[in-house]
């Protein structure tokens, strides 16, 4: 009944929704286990969290803290690796030879 009344009015009447937040806050936390891949991940998460802002929230979770999260962590994974890279570049630099 929803598919017929879905095509009669020609909108979607939101009864299934992706967690785009849940998706940019995986992205986010999960491959901190395997360090070099957060290279990828940081940025995709904070795109992610960025892109689906505007979306409609899931059913299940009704704020955006989850989006908010998953900036916060992957401009941390991006900037640590950052620094971590820089670091290990001014010390080769400086170590006498």
């Amino acid at each position: 009944m929803a598919a017929g009344l879905s095509k009669a009015s020609g909108r979607d009447l939101g009864l299934k929704r992706i967690a785009y937040d849940s998706i940019a806050l995986t992205a986010a936390m999960g491959p901190l286990l395997f360090f070099p891949i957060t290279l990828l991940t940081g940025p995709v998460a904070v795109f992610l969290a960025i892109r689906y802002w505007k979306r409609p929230l899931a059913l299940m979770h009704a704020n955006r803290w989850r989006f908010v999260a998953a900036i916060l962590i992957g401009l941390l994974e991006v900037g640590g690796l950052g620094w971590l890279i820089l670091y290990a570049v001014l010390r080769r630099a400086a170590a006498p030879a």
